[in-house]
């Protein structure tokens, strides 16, 4: 949910952003009252929310706001903000706030990443881990590289084909063979690790337990 609606400049009600640019614009992630039941927090649309600093809040604030008020509240209102702040819904102890000051800039700012057979990719679809990790990294403002050799992080989401382990072995011979290394082999993980980042707000060493790695 947005606040700066075309025309009137109201709110405007978003199923899922369709590109980067109307992530960027959104304010609100609403999550469903019932959300201790249904609520998969690998969710396209939590993580998305989480890694872009949109504000997540349960639904129940907006049933009050519906009561109290004809019209959206403004920024300033204190009612509006206290009811923000007791309906915060809040992943693994980090709050809107905490997000924040955790990072001056965006989660995977100055963080290099290669997806493996993006290409493959020929349109927008959420589900698609491919797709997501691409959309996700964007949004924390990481870098995508052309090259495998210059990721920090090397993401390949199915490690049993074939061309995944030509792909990891070739990647691999090709840095034993340069003259001269300029940085380490780049981590092959799945996107679980980039998922979980984003839960945790965190860029921290991927985790075998976890299913990070894949290989």
């Amino acid at each position: 949910m947005t606040k700066s609606g075309a025309g009137t400049k109201g709110i405007e009600i978003y199923d899922m952003p369709s590109d980067i640019n109307e992530w960027n614009k959104i304010s609100f992630c609403i999550v469903p009252n019932d959300y201790k039941k249904n609520l998969d927090l690998y969710d396209p649309a939590i993580l998305c929310s989480l890694v872009s600093d949109v504000y997540m809040l349960k639904e129940n604030a907006l049933d009050i706001i519906l009561k109290k008020y004809n019209k959206w509240p403004e920024y300033s209102d204190v009612f509006w903000n206290n009811i923000c702040a007791e309906n915060e819904f809040i992943v693994n102890n980090k709050s809107f706030n905490t997000r924040q000051k955790l990072a001056h800039d965006r989660l995977f700012n100055k963080q290099y990443f290669y997806i493996f057979n993006i290409d493959s990719i020929k349109q927008s679809n959420y589900y698609d881990p491919l797709f997501l990790c691409k959309t996700l990294i964007k949004l924390g403002e990481g870098v995508l590289v052309s090259d495998p050799i210059d990721a920090d992080y090397v993401i390949i989401h199915n490690s049993e084909d074939s061309n995944a382990i030509s792909f990891y072995t070739c990647l691999q011979e090709t840095y034993k063979n340069q003259k001269k290394k300029k940085k380490k082999l780049p981590l092959f993980v799945t996107p679980n690790f980039i998922y979980d980042c984003i839960l945790n707000y965190s860029v921290s060493y991927p985790s075998k337990s976890k299913n990070h790695f894949c290989f």
